[in-house]
C-alpha cells in the first residue's frame, strides 16, 4: 500500500471520522460536486534523512489535511475527529504521526469553512 492509502485507511478505520465525511476523503483537490463536510489532504513536503551506508526508505512528510464542513463548528468537530484519528497513530508504513499545526480559514472562492490540520508523518516507503 502507498502511504496516501494507509493515512486514508487509518482516517476510515475511525469511527467518528468515518460517520462524519464516510467515503468523502480526496487528494489535493475534491470531486467535482462534493458535498460536506469532506477532507482534503495534500502532501506539502518530503525529507529523505540520509545514512552514511547510503539512502533509506524512512523519510518524514508534512501533510495538510482540510477539514471542509457547512459552518465553523462542524468543522471544528471534524478536525477535533481527524486529530484523534491520526495524532500519535501507527500502522502498515506510518511509522508515527504527530500534529504540529492547526489554523481556522474559508476555502475556496466559495469561502466554505474549514479547520487546516498539519501532521508530520514518519514512514516507509516511495509513495
Amino acid at each position: 500500500m502507498s502511504i496516501e492509502s494507509d493515512l486514508i485507511g487509518a482516517l476510515a478505520a475511525d469511527a467518528a471520522v468515518n460517520a462524519s465525511v464516510g467515503a468523502q476523503v480526496y487528494a489535493l483537490k475534491s470531486a467535482d460536486g462534493a458535498g460536506l463536510p469532506r477532507i482534503v489532504f495534500t502532501r506539502i513536503s518530503a525529507e529523505r534523512p540520509s545514512r552514511f551506508e547510503g539512502g533509506s526508505a524512512l523519510q518524514k512528510i508534512r501533510f495538510q489535511l482540510d477539514c471542509y464542513a457547512a459552518d465553523f463548528d462542524a468543522a471544528r468537530t471534524l478536525a477535533e475527529a481527524v486529530r484523534g484519528a491520526l495524532d500519535g497513530y501507527t500502522g502498515g508504513a506510518l511509522h508515527g504521526v504527530t500534529l504540529i499545526n492547526e489554523q481556522d480559514g474559508l476555502g475556496g472562492e466559495t469561502h466554505i469553512p474549514r479547520v487546516i490540520l498539519d501532521f508530520d508523518i514518519w514512514a516507509n516507503g516511495d509513495s
